[in-house]
This record gives structure tokens, C-alpha cells and sequence, in this order.
């Protein structure tokens, strides 16, 4: 029904804030306040496009992708040419603002997730126009949604084995420093029992002294 396409077409302004949102946690384990703020905007835009035909109007009309499968899409609103460029703009400016302050050591996987973000921006793209019959093409979001859940799940991988890495090589330094201190302790021992040795000399000497006079 049209309700059904419109809410398809809602949840797709949702995306920009839940990208945005998932580079945040993966890179800084917070969300910011751009991915709450387009969230807030992507929840407006999902019910102003599920109650309006500003974002998708009838009527419903058949369609058949690049490969002949026919599936039902309806006319997309004058306010969809207006945002879905600017939401596509800020997703990938707020998500390139972030992979850049990626750490050092982490940097190798900096590419793949701006390849990642572009297909994803593509796809939606893709998906709006095929949807409506404007592109003859096939629907990859959910390949994109995919791809970036792959992507995710390697950059973890990248941040657990560069966090065993800090973490050995600071165990190696702690025990270099132990290891440091306990010459430290035994080179300061082995002085005190010298100095013990000759004060004892020394008195001993001294008691002998004192008998002859």
C-alpha cells in the first residue's frame, strides 16, 4: 500500500543519524551531538512522510528492475529532491570528519569505510530512484547494510588486537621497570651489607684499640 512505501521511505532518512551514530561509538564511544541532532531530523522527516505526500504521492505504479522482477513503487515528492541531498552531503561530511580523527593505528581501515559510506549514500540513492521507477537498476541497501556490517565487524577485530598490542607492550614496559627497580634494590642491598661489613671492622677495631690502652 502507499503507507508501506512512504514508511520504506521514512526510515531511509533515519539512516544518516544511525551511520553517524555507529562511526561515533566505534570511534569514540559516544554519540555525538550531530548524530543526535539528524536522528531528531530523520524522525521528523519519517512522519512527515508518512502523513504527507510531500515526500511520496501516488499513485502506485509496477515496476521491473535491471534484471525483469517487478515490484510496486509510487512518485516521490517535491520534498524528497530537496533532502535527500543534504542528508546525503551531511552524512558524508560529519562520517569523513570522524575517519580522518581515526587513531594512527587504526588508519589502515580508514579506507575501506570511506569506500563503505560511499556505496551506502550510492545505494540509498539507488534504492529511492529504482523505487520509483525513474532507474531501471536493482536494490543494493540491503548489500550495503551488509557491507558495513562487515566492516564494522573487522574494524573491531583491528581495535581488540591493537588493544593487545598497547597492552603487552605496557606490560613489557612495567616489567622492564620492575626488573629495573629489583637491580635497583639488590645493587642498594649489596652496599648496605658492604658498609655493615666495614662498620663492623671498624668497631671491631676500635674495641681492640681501646683494650691496649
Amino acid at each position: 500500500s502507499l503507507v508501506m512505501i512512504r514508511v520504506q521511505y521514512g526510515v531511509t532518512f533515519l539512516l544518516p543519524g544511525l551511520g553517524i551514530g555507529a562511526v561515533d561509538l566505534m570511534c569514540t564511544s559516544q554519540i555525538s551531538t550531530t548524530a543526535r541532532r539528524a536522528l531528531i531530523a530523520g524522525l521528523a522527516l519519517c512522519t512527515i512522510g508518512v502523513g504527507t505526500p510531500w515526500i511520496v504521492h501516488g499513485p502506485i505504479e509496477a515496476h521491473l528492475d535491471l534484471f525483469g522482477h517487478a515490484h510496486f513503487g509510487a512518485q516521490p515528492g517535491w520534498l524528497t529532491f530537496l533532502v535527500l541531498p543534504v542528508a546525503a552531503v551531511t552524512a558524508v561530511r560529519a562520517i569523513r570528519k570522524r575517519l580522518l580523527a581515526i587513531p594512527r593505528a587504526l588508519r589502515s581501515q580508514r579506507r575501506a569505510f570511506q569506500v563503505g559510506v560511499v556505496f551506502f549514500v550510492v545505494a540509498g540513492i539507488n534504492d529511492s530512484l529504482t523505487g520509483s521507477g525513474a532507474l531501471p537498476s536493482i536494490f543494493l541497501l540491503d548489500y550495503a547494510f551488509l557491507a558495513f556490517g562487515l566492516l564494522s565487524a573487522k574494524y573491531e577485530l583491528r581495535v581488540t588486537a591493537v588493544s593487545l598490542e598497547e597492552l603487552a607492550l605496557r606490560l613489557e614496559a612495567k616489567r622492564t621497570l620492575v626488573e629495573r627497580r629489583e637491580r635497583s634494590l639488590a645493587r642498594t642491598m649489596r652496599n648496605l651489607e658492604a658498609s655493615n661489613e666495614r662498620y663492623r671492622h671498624l668497631a671491631a677495631a676500635t674495641g681492640e684499640g681501646g683494650v691496649l690502652c
